[in-house]
């Protein structure tokens, strides 16, 4: 996800981490209550004064350390996926209802953005592996294209950036939760951990998915978003029921990964789509690799 300005920060004691934080959605499609008492989350209900978005934006890759100087992340390259594409490999445990979900997903920032997901070919030393067997949360995902070989290379020498997605965040909304964690593969955190996120949303100080992401090691991109697939909805507790980006986060993702002529001329759809009812154009990809997780 070229911009128009070099972000520069003095920044003497940040140093990037090797692999970027996981965002792990854990359980947020499957028991509304539960998830209240985990997040310890709540909302404050009394009048607050209008809420005035900032004149900053999306968080995404945090940046790097260089002489001091916290430089545009776009120079973290190994974050990003070259060209826009990223080979994926679909374990083959999925139920074709379930692939058919995902592939939905992928297909819907075709619609919009330059980023193209397609099968994984041989010759893909780097690729997004989806895998309901990963010993993680169940809706899990890492931020942008991993390299470490060390955390994620396989025996063939290749390595993966993982997601799991457990069947159950394929159930109900299972399409935008699958389109809000390729969102995260693609390199964008949570709309809420931004540090002038609504001040209603008061999450745990400890739990990963309320963090607050600052300025000084992430990248804000336009105005505060409550409407971006990647924030949470917090009128239904826990999961947002979004299956369709806003205009911010489409003109984001061909902001960030550069794509001519769509920055701003293709606007997301209003209407939301049924997992089901988007299966048939999405199963005509091929056949993807079988995983042994």
């Amino acid at each position: 996800m070229i911009f128009p300005l070099l972000l520069t920060l003095i920044l003497p004691n940040f140093v990037a981490p090797k692999v970027l934080e996981p965002e792990k959605d854990d359980e947020i499609a499957v028991s509304t209550q539960r998830e209240k008492t985990f997040f310890d989350m709540k909302l404050i209900l009394t009048k607050l004064p209008t809420f005035e978005p900032s004149k900053y934006g999306h968080i995404n890759i945090p940046l790097r350390k260089k002489r001091g100087i916290a430089l545009h992340p776009l120079q973290w390259a190994s974050y990003l996926w070259p060209n826009a594409e990223v080979p994926y490999d679909i374990a083959t445990h999925y139920t074709s209802t379930e692939k058919s979900i995902i592939l939905s997903a992928m297909e819907a920032f075709k619609n919009v953005t330059c980023v193209r997901f397609r099968p994984r070919a041989a010759t893909d030393k780097h690729y997004l592996q989806i895998n309901k067997y990963f010993n993680v949360e169940r809706c899990f995902s890492y931020i942008g294209r991993q390299s470490s070989r060390t955390l994620f290379g396989t025996p063939e020498g290749n390595v993966e950036t993982r997601m799991r997605l457990d069947p159950a965040c394929l159930r109900g909304n299972g399409r935008g939760i699958v389109m809000h964690e390729l969102m995260h593969i693609l390199g964008f955190y949570h709309e809420h951990q931004r540090d002038d996120r609504d001040r209603r949303i008061v999450g745990s100080a400890v739990h990963y998915n309320f963090k607050i992401y600052r300025r000084a090691k992430t990248l804000y991109m336009g105005a505060y978003d409550a409407n971006s697939i990647m924030h949470y909805n917090f009128q239904n507790l826990p999961w947002q029921r979004r299956d369709h980006f806003s205009t911010s986060d489409i003109i984001n993702i061909n902001t960030f990964y550069k794509c001519k002529n769509l920055l701003s001329s293709k606007l997301a759809p209003k209407v939301p789509i049924s997992p089901t009812s988007t299966s048939t154009t999405a199963i005509t990809t091929t056949n993807t690799t079988t995983t042994k997780l």
